[in-house]
Order: C-alpha cells, then structure tokens, then sequence
C-alpha cells in the first residue's frame, strides 16, 4: 500500500514514479547490498546478478553505474 500510494503521489505531480521513485529506491538497496558484503579493504565478496534487464534495458546502466569503485563485473550468457 505504501509503494501504490507514493507512486500515485509522484503521477499527481507529474513525474514517472518508475523514474523518479521506484528506480532509485531499488538502485539504493542495490548499493546497500554491495555495502554489506564489503565493508574493509580485505573484504572479498561475490555478487551474482542474474537479471538481464540490467543488460538489456535502459535503466540498467544506473544500477551498474552505481556500483562501487573497483568492482569486476563479468557478462555470462
């Protein structure tokens, strides 16, 4: 009910809410994942991302773009 009621709220101002909510909340937990997992410069980790959307749409070059310094990213197809 909050997601809905906030994407009406973004539509009555004349925004997209996919744009201009949805997007950066998800990249938001995205980047907090990354956090998590590597907290040190010793901290190794793995991320395994298997939605292609990330390749395949528009907005996903705002989840790679927000990736952390450093990260190694690999395409498997």
């Amino acid at each position: 009910p909050l997601v809905a009621a906030r994407s009406r709220w973004y539509q009555e101002q004349g925004k997209d809410p996919f744009t201009d909510y949805l997007l950066p909340e998800a990249v938001l937990v995205f980047r907090q994942g990354f956090g998590r997992l590597i907290r040190t410069k010793e901290d190794r980790g793995v991320v395994y991302l298997l939605d292609s959307r990330v390749l395949d749409k528009g907005y996903g070059r705002v989840f790679l773009s927000s990736l952390p310094p450093g990260v190694k990213m690999d395409v498997v197809e």
